[in-house]
């Protein structure tokens, strides 16, 4: 393993900024959250200088907002993919969310030096290396995995006569080779956190801990020693700061039986124990464990924007999984924020529909009509034949013609909110503009149902498409469009801050888990932004036919305790949990 040469936090001659935070083991990390196009307000510069000889960077990194916000776009679809990307060609609302991490040179693309980057659009963890003979840089991006809004361990070994290489948790993402560069320069200007050595490319809102500089390359063994060391120690103190054995959801005797091996955990990795077989005990133990609740009063598979198609559609397959897994847990009904289709073609109807009838007949749902479904069909085509399906599933009676409906789970209701006025088939081009419309009529039925159901100890639910407005502009910083949000929409907030025990329940944008999808307290009633399937945990529009795209389509299964809700965070594409993006909320 390379011997540290010093950690970059104690090298620093000027701290300006830069909030204390807690570090993925409970020490302290540090936050750097600096405004887009404007000098840095949050950096640290350093009296460290990059070694002549090999060397490692490795850090601690967790961004927020998925790193990009929802703004990126494929990179298979930039022009010119296989050239550098420049990040001073990036959008101030891109450049919001990406910016230096460390660096010795301006963050201009054939700059002499070596940078690590929050990037966007396109490029999310990006690494820089230039020497001083060099025409243009080596440029390794596309590193979507340092980007989800969870803590990752990242080492960049730099081995002047061998590889460029980039390893999260344990892993190697990229590589480069790098010999022909040997005995070049890499500059002299001094190391910088947070910001380039001219104080522009801040970098958005992300959290470093323990970045330090190694003398020596590691080997793919040392990276993969380190993180599984590390990542038992991570995964004990995620553990004891959730305090289950304290959470009346939880059955109290399991998370004592947790806490135990946690106990037993750090106990053997002191001792020498294999680091690698006791991570995956114990995570083991902590998914075993939190599914061991009380008895809830309801459980819900809650998805949205799942695009099905035809069969072979990844997301189709995704959600066939999600309703297989639901299942098997004994979800009572489901949720779904629209989006089903992925174009609104015959062939994706289908793609969904006979996944509901093979996986879910027999158990209620509410499924809202996103903007993909008006691509194919007018407003009184697609309300029939909604309903034609509807009524399939028992969910509607035979004189139902409208496309919002209401029911209920185990005493919790739901009202499905689908109104479109009448439209011509949209085409692409306008196809945003009627998911989330809310009219007068449907407005009246609203206020019928709350006044019915509310104030009797639990949330009502309201599914619609469109995303809550005012929440989207706090999400996007003001960068979200007009036509991503309910239409007409404040009449139905002013309801819902009427009757203050409402979740409104929302999709479209395709939020990543972490920071912005989740419950949202919104003037005393909540709204549940639901992870799309599409790209989510990594941010909008990666190309998910990429062999390290590592595909995730996410939602939630959620716990309803009364007025306490618990979100239990899945990956359906790979079955699997994620609970550091689980939420325990008790609405008002």
């Amino acid at each position: 393993m390379s011997a540290e040469i010093r950690s970059l936090f104690e090298t620093c001659f000027e701290r300006k900024g830069c909030r204390n935070v807690a570090g993925p083991m409970g020490g302290e990390a540090l936050q750097f959250h600096n405004p887009a196009g404007e000098f840095a307000s949050d950096y640290i510069k350093t009296d460290a200088v990059l070694p002549a000889e090999d060397f490692t960077v490795r850090v601690w990194m967790r961004t927020y907002a998925c790193g990009c916000n929802g703004v990126c776009i494929s990179e298979a679809a930039l022009p010119g993919k296989e050239g550098v990307i420049d990040p001073a060609k990036r959008t101030p609302l891109q450049a919001k969310h990406g910016g230096a991490v460390l660096t010795n040179h301006p963050c201009r693309v054939f700059s002499t030096g070596l940078s690590l980057q929050v990037n966007q659009p396109q490029s999310y963890f990006t690494v820089n290396f230039k020497t001083d003979a060099m025409q243009e840089p080596i440029q390794l991006r596309g590193m979507r995995q340092c980007c989800d809004d969870v803590w990752h361990l990242i080492a960049v070994s730099v081995a002047r006569k061998g590889d460029l290489c980039v390893y999260c948790d344990g892993k190697l993402l990229r590589s480069a080779d790098i010999s022909a560069y040997a005995g070049q320069s890499l500059g002299a200007q001094k190391i910088v956190l947070g910001a380039d050595t001219q104080g522009l490319y801040g970098l958005g809102k992300v959290d470093l801990a323990e970045l330090s500089l190694l003398e020596g390359a590691v080997t793919a063994e040392d990276a993969a020693r380190e993180y599984e060391d590390a990542a038992v120690r991570a995964l004990a103190y995620e553990i004891r700061s959730r305090n289950l054995e304290k959470t009346p959801v939880f059955e109290g005797e399991a998370a004592e039986k947790l806490l135990e091996k946690v106990r037993e955990t750090e106990e053997k990795l002191s001792l020498g124990h294999a680091p690698g077989a006791l991570l995956t005990a114990l995570q083991a133990a902590y998914e075993e464990m939190l599914l061991h609740t009380v008895k809830p009063d309801a459980k819900l598979l809650v998805v949205a924007d799942t695009h099905c198609a035809e069969a072979g559609n990844h997301r189709t397959e995704a959600f066939r999984n999600a309703l297989c897994w639901a299942n098997e847990l004994g979800m009572d009904g489901m949720l779904h924020g629209g989006d089903y289709s992925q174009y609104g073609r015959e062939c994706d109807f289908e793609g969904f529909w006979n996944v509901m009838r093979e996986n879910f007949k027999g158990k209620p749902f509410f499924l809202t009509v996103g903007n993909h479904e008006t691509l194919h069909n007018d407003a009184q085509t697609l309300a029939r034949r909604q309903c034609d399906w509807l009524r399939e599933f028992g969910m509607v009676g035979e004189d139902h013609k409208t496309m919002y409906y209401d029911g209920e789970v185990n005493g919790y209701h739901v009202l499905t909110l689908a109104q479109y006025y009448d439209y011509e088939v949209t085409g692409y081009k306008l196809m945003w503009q009627f998911a989330g419309k809310i009219g007068r009529e449907q407005l009246d039925w609203i206020r019928e149902k709350l006044n019915a159901y509310c104030g009797q100890g639990k949330p009502v639910f309201l599914v619609i498409h469109n995303s809550h407005g005012p929440l989207l502009e706090k999400q996007t910083e003001g960068g979200c469009m007009s036509h991503s949000k309910i239409l007409h929409g404040e009449e139905l907030y002013e309801l819902m801050r009427q009757y203050k025990d409402v979740v409104l329940c929302t999709g479209h944008v395709h939020h990543g888990l972490g920071e912005l999808a989740g419950l949202f307290p919104i003037d005393g009633y909540h709204v549940l932004d639901i992870p799309g399937f599409k790209n989510s945990t990594y941010g909008y529009g990666y190309d998910e036919s990429k062999p390290d795209a590592e595909v995730r389509h996410c939602g939630y299964f959620a716990y309803l305790f009364g007025r306490t809700v618990l979100l239990r965070a899945a990956d359906f594409a790979n079955r699997r949990w994620l609970p550091v993006y689980d939420q325990l909320v008790t609405l008002p």
